[in-house]
């Protein structure tokens, strides 16, 4: 594989997992009250 080639896998790779990362950050930190749903939609 050529250098440029590498240098978009890692580029390519390093923003997909610091998207993961900060998904699940602020999936996990989310506030701990979550509001119950309306009781015609089943909550």
């Amino acid at each position: 594989m050529t250098p440029l080639g590498w240098v978009f896998l890692v580029c390519s790779l390093g923003f997909v997992w610091g998207l993961m990362i900060w998904s699940f950050h602020r999936v996990l930190t989310a506030p701990g009250e979550i509001e119950k749903p309306p009781d015609m939609l089943g909550g």
